[in-house]
């Protein structure tokens, strides 16, 4: 129920925020290149905060949080699947 999750930037972690289309504040993984690579590409896309932990701030990235899109945007598998089978059968 929660409006916005503070969580590492792992895989799993950010299909789960997709799914349940949530906005989030990321913390990759100190060390951790798939973490901090996700964080970063989230991020340039406009979905989700992403702040390494050294430079993490909390009322900082609360404000900047405030400017991302979340996964609420993010079209759903079954919306991808349903307009991939729509265009084969036209």
């Amino acid at each position: 129920q929660s409006k916005l999750v503070i969580a590492r930037s792992g895989y799993s972690t950010i299909m789960d925020l997709a799914r349940l289309e949530k906005k989030a504040i990321l913390i990759p993984t100190p060390g951790q290149t798939e973490q901090e690579y996700l964080g970063k590409r989230l991020m340039n896309k406009g979905i989700c905060y992403s702040v390494s932990q050294r430079d993490f701030d909390l009322t900082a990235a609360l404000t900047a949080a405030d400017s991302f899109s979340g996964f609420s945007n993010i079209e759903s598998e079954n919306a991808l699947l349903s307009r991939a089978i729509d265009d084969v059968l036209k």
